[in-house]
């Protein structure tokens, strides 16, 4: 990948000589100058329609994929004529490992459909060499159902159970640091690969806790 658009993170501090104003982040997609994503897919789907009567509207699909992913070394300037460097990285939002599996029914306007998707840990987001932090999603499980039922052309029933694993999303943050402890009082940068990265720094917890919601829908 030449050009890849990732996500960087600045603080731009002014001075006017009359007084320092506040450290402004500015977020902003800036384009990176090499990266590339190197890994295998595999899925399956099959229908059961071969055989008779209820089960030949069962069905299930599944697709695994691993990717190892590097965005390159950057340095880049900002609108002060700062200079940060970022040290590689993983493609943010790629994890190393996912799967999606799907059991489902479809038949005589009866629908039921349960998937299982997990991932592992992923960058989130960057940020410059020294001093900065970086952010990483913690892998995840989740589990969802829904269905639906056409009881007749005008009426449809439907429900959906989400996060039936009740999952928590959870980010943490990783010091980039100074690689080389080279300023007197920086603290030497942490691993950062996935899997070698410490996860124990949690900035982020969201739980939604389950979801279920039904419906119907009438036409006429």
């Amino acid at each position: 990948l030449n050009d890849c658009l990732v996500n960087r993170v600045l603080d731009l501090s002014l001075i006017d000589g009359r007084r320092e104003c506040e450290v402004v982040q500015f977020n902003q997609p800036v384009n990176a100058g090499s990266a590339y994503v190197r890994g295998v897919e595999v899925g399956f789907q099959h229908a059961f329609d071969h055989l008779d009567g209820f089960w030949s509207g069962f069905g299930v699909s599944a697709n695994y994929t691993y990717a190892d992913s590097e965005v390159k070394e950057q340095t880049i300037t900002n609108a002060l004529g700062d200079t940060f460097t970022f040290r590689a990285a993983p493609l943010p939002n790629t994890s190393l490992h996912t799967l999606n599996t799907t059991v489902y029914y479809d038949k005589d306007g009866k629908q039921l459909r349960l998937a299982y998707n997990t991932r592992s840990d992923f960058l989130r987001s960057s940020a410059p060499l020294v001093g900065g932090t970086r952010t990483y999603g913690e892998g995840n499980d989740s589990l969802d159902l829904s269905g639906g039922w056409q009881v007749t052309k005008a009426l449809r029933l439907n429900f959906q159970a989400v996060n039936l694993l009740d999952t928590v999303r959870r980010d943490y943050s990783v010091l980039e640091g100074d690689t080389n402890a080279t300023l007197g009082n920086a603290i030497p940068a942490e691993e950062l690969g996935l899997g070698d990265a410490p996860t124990g720094r949690t900035t982020f917890l969201q739980n939604t806790g389950r979801i279920f919601r039904i419906g119907a829908r009438y036409e006429f």
